[in-house]
């Protein structure tokens, strides 16, 4: 019971540290002091980072540095092509189509 109610407790000043988002700056500096100051626990670098990660995810945010997964490619951006009417009707003349 004591590591679930530790999970949630750091996680939860985690939370507090990103913001709704998950986008405000937060060191894991920041998440050691404040989580030892709630409630008196003692964490290290890395696992503030990983805890500070995990809260960022959870809100939507996105890891800095791009690493996507390797079962997943890249998104591509869409390509969107906006015809003015003069467009439209100088390509329909031609005997084009719009595609």
């Amino acid at each position: 019971m004591l590591n679930r109610q530790y999970h949630k407790r750091v996680l939860r000043a985690a939370f507090s540290l990103v913001g709704p988002g998950g986008v405000n700056p937060a060191a894991p500096a920041d998440l050691v002091a404040l989580v030892f100051g709630r409630h008196n626990y003692e964490l290290d670098g890395d696992e503030a980072a990983s805890y500070l990660d995990a809260a960022r995810v959870a809100r939507g945010a996105r890891l800095p540095g791009g690493n996507a997964s390797p079962a997943q490619p890249p998104v591509k951006d869409i390509a969107v092509t906006v015809y003015t009417p003069a467009d439209v009707s100088r390509i329909l003349r031609q005997g084009g189509h719009l595609s």
